[in-house]
């Protein structure tokens, strides 16, 4: 199992964060005609660890997952909960490796928080 299927995983078997976006997660981007808030993640780097002797049996990728809502308050509660949701899975160990970057498009009148995870598998 990939580490999107572990991240899909966590982020839709969390209460918290269904409640409040309920099957609105998606790879990459969020469809045209879905009305927020809602959820995207994708892998941006990273993959299998090599020491000298060859591959370790571990991974590293970077992931990123961002939230979006037409009110900041709930892109606020909406990202806690992926926090929550992925440093909280058994399957496995993640850090937020960044601090949260925040977005306004006035276009479409959409918050967006950026999230930047280092995951071990």
């Amino acid at each position: 199992m990939g580490v999107e299927a572990h991240v899909l995983n966590a982020l839709t078997t969390y209460n918290s964060l269904t409640t409040l976006v309920s099957t609105k997660i998606y790879p990459a981007k969020v469809p045209q005609a879905v009305a927020p808030p809602a959820v995207t993640y994708r892998v941006v780097s990273g993959g299998r660890v090599n020491s000298l002797t060859g591959y370790s049996g571990l991974s590293n990728p970077q992931v990123l997952i961002d939230c979006f809502s037409t009110s900041y308050s709930q892109v606020l509660s909406v990202s806690t909960a992926i926090i929550e949701a992925i440093t909280g899975s058994t399957r496995f160990k993640a850090v937020l490796s960044d601090n949260p970057v925040d977005e306004y498009d006035d276009e479409i009148s959409v918050h967006r928080r950026t999230l930047d995870f280092s995951i071990w598998l």
